[in-house]
């Protein structure tokens, strides 16, 4: 088992998310911009870590873009069996989600 250094964890977790998002951004990611490329965030659940995620896009200075995944099916038999409505709802590990909000 592999153990992190204790300067590259956070000393006090919790998960009442919407109480700590900010000082958690404030203490582990200060000067976030610059750091990006040396830094990840690792939590317990995928809806934490997305939570987490969409909180701290939106607290940087960029122009925030939307992008669309494709929301057809080619067969017509194969969509009647999967609504796009279904399909949206899917969050397979690895994959982006339907909509993806980006800052370049």
């Amino acid at each position: 088992m592999t153990r992190l250094s204790d300067e590259l964890t956070l000393k006090h977790v919790t998960y009442n998310w919407s109480r700590e998002k900010q000082s958690l951004l404030k203490s582990y990611h200060r000067d976030f911009a610059s750091k990006l490329k040396e830094r990840v965030t690792l939590t317990p659940a995928n809806e934490a870590a997305k939570s987490l995620r969409n909180f701290i896009l939106l607290k940087q200075p960029a122009e925030l873009i939307k992008y669309e995944s494709v929301d057809s099916i080619g067969e017509v038999e194969v969509a009647a069996k999967y609504p796009v409505e279904f399909l949206y709802t899917l969050a397979p590990p690895g994959i982006p989600p339907q909509v993806l909000y980006l800052k370049v």
